[in-house]
């Protein structure tokens, strides 16, 4: 067990055990002392100040032991979510097929962070804006990913490691409920409940269980770059779990400590299918959009205000969820000769109304268009 302890640092046990309500006190003589339980009967942890005491080891070794009977899991698994102080962890378990003396092909270790990076960035996104695809991912997606850390690769299983930074929680536990999670609690949450989705949907040969549960799960673009992450060990299994830090609690996840097994043959047809459904999915939201006149169309004399008649423009809209789109709008004919005002003078028009994505984006319901002036 030393060598297991060894990758443990005393102040990260010391945070999981206070995370997980042991009581602390400090003895006269500088030894800190950890109880859990009624005073009769409570559990003691004794370790050091700090790592000049000469059995630091030891002392971790034997917490270790003792979390593992009071948690009822095994040692290895202590070590697990005391490592996760500070951070949740997506963990990647490579099959054996695919190691040679404990190594995978540069080729595959490369197109795995490529794939894994646009992951996180597909979570991020379906988490921030709760959408079935998208096009250009938003910035805070995409600064999620980044702050992200490649973690230490571990032996046995061959398995690579990517960690979100959660930082400490340092309210009291009867006030965890008040504080919001950060981000990357709640993109790791809905990573690991992705991955159980994406398992049943598999176990049940069924790709509409992926698309009908996309607000709580995966988004397409998440779906294939899974699939791509799947695909890396050809015929092969690849193993999923997401580990989360104790001082943020457990989410309401299933089973969140499970390791999941996606198969090649098995699971890139469910996802591909889902993926190809989610981006068939209209889009459908209550918005405005402001962007340039692109085009203008008029079957009748514009000037012609009483003549009935269909009149629309396309305009020109940038979002950071969707990048660029060209968007129709339906027009009265006083709003289009407003945008011919516009289209003539280069300026920009807004208008509100619900924007719709049916072969192609629509603003349907238009109101209230302006133009925007550039001064």
């Amino acid at each position: 067990m030393r060598h297991m302890s060894s990758v443990i640092s005393l102040g990260a046990l010391k945070r999981y055990l206070i995370s997980k309500g042991w009581q602390f006190r400090q003895l006269r003589n500088g030894v800190e002392l950890y109880s859990f339980g009624e005073y009769n009967d409570a559990i003691e942890i004794v370790l050091p100040p700090n790592y000049r005491s000469s059995n630091v080891q030891t002392r971790i070794s034997g917490a270790i032991k003792t979390l593992s009977a009071v948690e009822n899991c095994s040692e290895d698994n202590v070590v697990q979510r005391i490592s996760t102080i500070g951070v949740d962890k997506f963990v990647t378990i490579f099959p054996n097929s695919a190691v040679m003396n404990a190594s995978i092909r540069m080729r595959d270790a490369n197109e795995f962070v490529k794939r894994a990076f646009r992951f996180l960035i597909s979570s991020a996104h379906a988490e921030l804006n709760n959408e079935p695809y998208y096009t250009t991912a938003s910035s805070a997606a995409v600064q999620f990913a980044e702050k992200c850390r490649f973690g230490h690769t571990f032996s046995g299983s061959f398995g690579l490691v990517v960690e979100a930074p959660v930082g400490p929680q340092t309210l009291a536990s009867a006030s965890l409920a008040l504080r919001a999670p950060p981000l990357e609690r709640r993109v790791m949450t809905r990573l690991a409940r992705g991955l159980q989705i994406v398992s049943e949907a598999v176990q049940h040969g069924e790709p509409e269980i992926i698309v009908n549960k996309y607000k709580e799960g995966l988004n397409a673009n998440a779906c294939e770059e899974l699939m791509a992450i799947v695909d890396l060990p050809k015929g092969s299994k690849m193993g999923f779990q997401v580990l989360f830090s104790p001082e943020w609690g457990e989410p309401s996840v299933i089973n969140a400590y499970e390791t999941l097994f996606l198969s090649q043959s098995d699971s890139s047809r469910i996802l591909k299918q889902a993926a190809v459904k989610l981006r068939s999915v209209n889009i459908t939201t209550e918005d405005g959009i402001r962007g340039r006149v692109i085009t203008l169309h008029s079957p009748i004399d514009p000037t012609q205000i009483d003549t009935p008649g269909q009149r629309s423009a396309v305009v020109e809209w940038i979002t950071e969820e969707f990048g660029k789109r060209r968007v129709r709008i339906g027009l009265s004919p006083e709003d289009y000769l407003k945008a011919v005002e516009a289209h003539v003078s280069g300026k920009e028009i807004s208008a509100f109304g619900k924007i719709e994505k049916k072969g192609h984006w629509r603003l349907e319901g238009s109101r209230d268009l302006r133009i925007i002036s550039t001064q």
